[in-house]
């Protein structure tokens, strides 16, 4: 590979990488990215950072349900229990909300009885789940749609791009899967490890199938009505054919319990790095976020800010970064729910392109549409839709990429 062509692969897969991590050939490959749209994208939406519990008014909102849901996943069954009593005793005929109860009682709740047993001590849980989904991808490798371009430092002369850069649609199928640990050490002391896989494969290029991992270990410390928590992880990410990412990240936050109607969460994360296919060039990143959530609407709010340098002696990636995103869950039916996603971010290059005669800067704007229905025994479908657009300074990084898809999910 040329020392220019190689050059021009290095922005592109800079853009691949910084502008969209949560990827959606990964399984939740950054789960701990902030700069995630908020939908993991693997056809369960994420709990939020923040979890609200409603008040006397707002027990038989539509999202009650979501909060406990939320609540069973974080560990905090207590919590869960108290709050299905609750709306169990306004709304006897609610039969998710005793099934729900049921799981964490392990019994059965007696109508005519008219009490619930105590729930039992808080032990180990392993949960887990596998997906398979089919769609289509209008740019596998985001790519721009340009097959020629003009640079500034070689008078402007036109330049065929190789294939490698020009944008290539595909249909795919992808199969997804997951598992996460719940450790409860104290009342107030808990610790969870999590593992992703997913395996995609393009159509137009079977011989190659992008696999994607996440492992990730968190420790949260109840006080109060704060959690304080911890976490590590480590994951690749693949681009079309090629492995472009490892990053290894930790991450501190600290966020609301239970408030009535808002919620709020702050964390920093400290993550390393490598890009394997450019011989191993490697970048240091830091990035704090700020959510928020509303419950009476169901609603998220996220800012994020950081800033990426380089561990080489290569400043190409070096860059100040920020954004905000916006999420919001509304239930169709008892077993169905709309989720929406939309974030826009942009980075901003330190290094001056002698090649494109500018300083890179780049705005992506991301937006995800999906409705998941709830069948039976634990298993979903969901339709989703993808968009995913990227102005840049620079032609070359400029690109619109649509994928949809429909996801057959079971948990188990």
């Amino acid at each position: 590979m040329s020392k220019a062509l190689r050059l021009l692969v290095l922005m592109v897969a800079a853009m691949a990488a910084a502008g969209a991590m949560a990827d959606d050939m990964a399984a939740g490959a950054t789960a701990l990215s902030p700069k995630s749209s908020g939908a993991d994208r693997t056809g369960q939406e994420s709990c939020p950072d923040t979890l609200t519990l409603p008040n006397d008014r707002l027990l038989l909102s539509p999202g009650m349900l979501e909060s406990v849901r939320c609540l069973m996943e974080r560990g905090h069954a207590a919590l869960a229990v108290l709050l299905l009593q609750q709306l169990l005793a306004a709304d006897e005929s609610n039969r998710e909300a005793a099934l729900l109860l049921e799981e964490l009682l392990g019994v059965a709740r007696s109508p005519q009885a008219g009490s619930l047993q105590a729930p039992r001590g808080e032990s180990v849980t392993i949960a887990g789940w596998m997906a398979g989904e089919v769609g289509h991808d209008s740019n596998i490798n985001r790519a721009t749609s340009a097959k020629v371009i003009d640079i500034p430092l070689l008078n402007y002369r036109s330049l065929s791009l190789p294939d490698l850069l020009v944008e290539r649609p595909s249909g795919f199928a992808g199969l997804n899967a997951g598992a996460t640990i719940r450790v409860p050490i104290t009342q107030a002391l808990r610790a969870s490890l999590q593992g992703q896989a997913s395996l995609r494969g393009n159509f137009s290029e079977l011989p190659y199938l992008p696999h994607n991992y996440l492992f990730a270990a968190q420790l949260d410390q109840d006080v109060g009505d704060i959690s304080v928590g911890i976490a590590g992880s480590a994951a690749q990410q693949w681009v079309a054919k090629f492995r472009l990412l490892e990053r290894n990240a930790a991450r501190v936050h600290v966020a609301t319990l239970a408030a009535a109607t808002f919620g709020l969460a702050l964390s920093t994360e400290w993550a390393s790095n490598t890009y394997p296919l450019f011989d191993n060039l490697g970048t240091r990143e830091n990035t704090i976020e700020l959510r928020a959530s509303y419950r009476p609407y169901n609603l998220q709010l996220g800012a994020y800010w950081g800033r990426e340098a380089s561990r080489n002696e290569i400043k190409d990636l070096d860059r100040n970064f920020d954004g905000m995103s916006i999420g919001w869950r509304y239930p169709i039916s008892e077993s169905s729910r709309l989720a929406i996603d939309a974030s826009s971010g942009q980075s901003r290059y330190q290094q001056f392109s002698r090649l494109f005669a500018t300083r890179r800067s780049d705005r992506q704007t991301d937006l995800s549409v999906a409705v998941q229905i709830r069948l039976s025994d634990g298993w979903s479908l969901t339709p989703r839709l993808l968009m995913e657009r990227t102005r840049s300074s620079m032609a070359l990084n400029q690109y619109r990429r649509s994928q949809y898809l429909a996801e057959l999910r079971k948990d188990f």
